[in-house]
């Protein structure tokens, strides 16, 4: 397969602001990610991480093909 990865990906949904405080309400900041390729992706080690200095890194986790996932702040 000679497709570069970041052509699979794309942002479905995005919530950085959750309603009313955001100490109380955790998992309403997230943000959906589709993989629009036709092969499953292993993401273990991947980091995403926001212009702030907020990372995430997946200890081990594959997306399958045209699947979303989701990922909060919170828990």
């Amino acid at each position: 397969i000679n497709v570069e990865l970041n052509q699979c990906f794309s942002m479905v949904d995005f919530h950085n602001d959750a309603e009313g405080n955001d100490n109380s309400n955790l998992n309403d900041e997230y943000v959906s990610i589709k993989n629009g390729c036709d092969f499953t992706i292993d993401m273990s080690s991947w980091i995403i991480k926001d212009s702030a200095t907020h990372t995430y890194t997946f200890s081990s986790y594959i997306i399958n093909p045209q699947s979303t996932f989701t990922l909060y702040t919170g828990t």
